[in-house]
């Protein structure tokens, strides 16, 4: 990735990146700006440039996934057409809701410890898994007033994940996360780490 402004440029190489500073100092504006410039689509709302943005990626659009704070939860929905909105209506979303509730419950989206223990003992592995992975696709498969209205941050935030990185037949190339780890409890950190 190459960022320039009025001559000056740098050049990212492959690798894993942070951005630290203190609130309100730019780095979510800063990876929204990147990413909207490196698509060549519209800057995002309250944010102007002085000059051209000139972002070179070496990608595809489709390769970068960009995960903001503020997680997105549509109100009336099927979750299961949320999570996989380009799949056919006339798809079958069973097999979509199987595969969402099985990286989910690998992520104990249920857990409500944070030692690993889920509630229920579900995630413990074998039968109590099974059922767990089809009670969470039959829910997914439903329709809902307010789903995301009940699940706290971190369970909205793992759902983000399943939606926008690993529901994707390939993992994209470029993946920003603005605060993604934030409603996450320690023991959760480590599993989404591990998954990322």
């Amino acid at each position: 990735v190459v960022v320039g402004s009025g001559g000056e440029s740098v050049e990212l190489r492959p690798s894993v990146y942070a951005l630290f500073g203190p609130n309100g100092s730019g780095k979510s504006s800063l990876l929204a700006l990147l990413s909207s410039c490196a698509r060549g689509g519209a800057l995002p709302a309250g944010l102007a440039l002085a000059g051209e943005c000139d972002v070179q990626l070496r990608l595809s659009a489709d390769d970068i996934v960009e995960v903001t704070q503020r997680l997105y939860c549509p109100l009336s929905c099927q979750p299961v057409r949320w999570l996989a909105p380009s799949a056919h209506r006339n798809t079958s979303l069973a097999p979509l809701a199987a595969r969402a509730a099985a990286l989910l419950t690998e992520l104990h989206f249920w857990s409500r410890r944070d030692d690993g223990a889920a509630a229920g003992g579900g995630t413990e592995g074998g039968e109590g898994r099974r059922e767990e992975e089809e009670s969470l696709a039959a829910e997914l498969m439903a329709e809902h007033e307010d789903y995301c209205g009940a699940l706290s941050g971190g369970q909205r935030a793992k759902l983000e994940l399943v939606r926008s990185v690993l529901l994707r037949p390939v993992c994209p190339r470029l993946l920003l996360l603005d605060e993604f780890f934030a409603p996450l409890s320690a023991w959760s950190k480590a599993l989404v780490a591990g998954r990322v």
